[in-house]
């Protein structure tokens, strides 16, 4: 398993990592990545490891703060919901980085990396 603290020690990040899990991730994700294209903030759908959930990664050109790329996170994931009122979002669960600022001490929150294996010969699977 290969994965990355997203925070650097600056409290900048190059990404932002949506997780979805649950029953409803597909849809919920699917209506994520839309709102995306339609503020043209190009996103990837990646399926997770056991194919019941997934991330929605945005990849910066430089990197951010945080707090920023976390509130852009926040914004879209809003106008989401606003656009599809008809989706509980149930399967949203976090935003990688999990916060603002780096713990005292500490790392962050490490995600699996996208191109970790799943099993022998198996790749995780970008969907968008």
């Amino acid at each position: 398993m290969a994965g990355v603290y997203p925070m650097l020690l600056d409290e900048t990040c190059f990404f932002l990592a949506v997780d979805f899990d649950k029953g409803d991730w597909l849809e919920d994700s699917t209506a994520f990545i839309e709102t995306c294209h339609r503020l043209n903030v190009p996103a990837v759908l990646e399926r997770s490891r056991s194919g019941r959930g997934g991330h929605v990664w945005l990849l910066f050109e430089e990197a951010v703060p945080a707090a920023l790329a976390r509130k852009v996170g926040s914004y879209i994931l809003t106008e989401t919901m606003e656009r599809r009122p008809d989706i509980g979002f149930d399967s949203y669960d976090r935003f990688f980085p999990n916060q603002d600022t780096l713990p005292h001490g500490g790392f962050g929150n490490l995600i699996r990396a996208a191109v970790a294996e799943t099993s022998p010969g198996r790749r995780q699977q970008c969907l968008s």
